[in-house]
């Protein structure tokens, strides 16, 4: 017997559905499944990817589809490269670079600005807030640590949110 699991994320709880497998009128059941297992945050953040949108600049060697909503110019040339080297840190495959967005922005990220990066599981995103155009390296900084959680949740299904990996920038 085939088993399809449905796996939504709440934000109370985990929530998955269990489904026997296509048969006659299957289709339209898995829909009603994926509807009556989500809420609607859930769905609008499915549809507006966070509020963000999906429109994104261009898409790197490695396929992180990057774009640059700040006023100042950030070094994105060196995403693929950061993403490596964290990749190798974890000691993970490249091939998770395929269907992650990143946006920089110049918008504050949290109420008190304490955040200067996002890390959003599904869909999956990152959203980096741009420094001073002479503290790229918080920039970049920045972008490394979302990589972590991002890399880490991909390949392990926790984005180690107590922050005790040693693949963290310094």
């Amino acid at each position: 017997m085939i088993h399809i699991y449905i796996a939504c994320n709440r934000s109370d709880e985990e929530h998955l559905s269990v489904w026997p497998g296509p048969s006659g009128l299957g289709f339209l059941f898995l829909a009603v499944l994926l509807l009556a297992g989500c809420n609607e945050t859930d769905w609008d953040a499915l549809r507006t990817n966070h509020g963000y949108g999906y429109e994104y600049d261009y898409v790197t060697d490695l396929g992180i589809q990057v774009r640059n909503d700040s006023t100042t110019e950030t070094p994105i040339r060196n995403v693929d490269w950061h993403f490596t080297s964290i990749a190798e840190c974890l000691g993970v495959s490249y091939d998770y670079a395929d269907g992650i967005m990143v946006i920089f922005t110049d918008e504050q990220l949290s109420s008190d600005d304490s955040a200067k990066g996002l890390y959003y599981p599904s869909p999956q995103l990152i959203v980096v807030q741009v420094q001073t155009e002479t503290d790229f390296f918080i920039t970049d900084y920045v972008l490394r640590h979302e990589f972590v959680h991002y890399l880490l949740d991909r390949s392990t299904g926790d984005p180690d949110s107590d922050h005790s990996n040693n693949c963290y920038p310094l």
